[in-house]
């Protein structure tokens, strides 16, 4: 198999969420007409004095759903996919790599788009979502243990013992990751504690509360923005010691080196999306993919069950049960 091949094959596995999501629906939804007639006449869901159908609130939170979590981890999963079959290629020795890292510069450049692939999957990630914020968790750990055994398996090669300021580099890029997957050490059990639970932000890192599905996604965020901003700053710190430091001899490159553009590419995209992906942003992402126009008052109650508090204004959710209780009344705005 040739280099274009891997990239063949890679684009397959990248649309496995979309394989997977499209056998749900014909699972869930290919049913009988009897069945659909007996959801219809189950129990309803009252909030706010108004009377939600139970069909309806799971057409609204299956559209919830569909707007974050698919599009978020399909689009996440292609990319990362995509960002790691050239590296693939490479290390396979696939014929026709060199041309494919050679329109990059470098075959490592394609890792550019690695963080935002993460990102994206972890987005998909709702704040009530317990198994998969486990999954996530479980994930993400052994890729940072993963990632610090590789570092301390480096230092036997031939290559990083030739060259100091490579060893230096790979030594405190795999400190900082073990210490960016310590953070989630904390997230796997509520007893998990240094101590009694404590105020301000170092009693929140080691001995913070008992931990809600929602606190271990937000520590989840926190593992991976800390490993992202870490592992930018010291990559691009190293990149540019080696162009512009007296460094070993074997360690030095300069700035039309391939290398050069390639480690500052993946150093600020890794720092770019570490600092980005705040819980503000991550607010608003999670509106523009799923919020309304016109919300329904079973749309209020999607998102609530789904842990995302204040996703619509007050305003809107009283609007639309005027609009309900009133149906020639005009249609609600946001």
């Amino acid at each position: 198999m040739d280099a274009y091949g891997v990239l063949v094959v890679a684009f397959i596995v990248g649309l496995l969420p979309s394989i997977v999501a499209a056998t749900f629906v014909g699972a869930r939804y290919c049913k009988p007409s009897s069945k659909v007639h007996e959801d219809h006449e189950k129990s309803v869901v009252t909030a706010n004095g108004l009377t939600v159908g139970l069909m309806e609130l799971q057409g609204s939170r299956s559209r919830l759903r569909w707007g974050i979590t698919y599009s978020t981890v399909q689009l996440g999963w292609l990319i990362l996919a995509m960002s790691f079959a050239p590296i693939a290629a490479w290390l396979l020795d696939a014929p026709g790599w060199r041309d494919i890292a050679t329109a990059a510069r470098a075959a490592t450049t394609y890792l550019v788009f690695t963080p935002f692939g993460a990102c994206c999957m972890l987005l998909g990630i709702f704040p009530n979502d317990s198994r998969s914020i486990r999954t996530a968790l479980v994930l993400l750990t052994i890729m940072g243990f993963g990632t610090t055994a590789m570092g301390c398996v480096a230092f036997t090669t031939q290559y990083y013992v030739a060259r100091p300021t490579l060893m230096v580099h790979n030594a405190v890029g795999s400190v900082l990751t073990l210490c960016a997957t310590l953070l989630l050490w904390p997230a796997w059990s509520n007893a998990c504690r240094c101590g009694k639970p404590r105020s301000g932000c170092l009693g929140w890192l080691c001995c913070p509360p008992h931990f809600t599905p929602a606190m271990r996604l937000d520590r989840l965020w926190l593992a991976l923005r800390v490993g992202l901003v870490a592992t930018g700053v010291n990559t691009l710190t190293v990149t540019l010691l080696r162009v512009y430091a007296p460094v070993d001899q074997w360690s030095r490159i300069g700035i039309h080196h391939a290398d050069f553009l390639s480690n500052i590419l993946v150093a600020s995209s890794a720092l770019l999306h570490g600092l980005l992906f705040s819980p503000t942003v991550r607010f608003r992402i999670h509106c523009i993919l799923g919020r309304r126009a016109r919300p329904k008052p079973s749309d209020h109650i999607a998102a609530h069950l789904s842990g995302f508090h204040s996703f619509y204004d007050a305003q809107s959710l009283d609007v639309s049960a005027t609009t309900a209780s009133n149906p020639r009344s005009p249609p609600a705005t946001v």
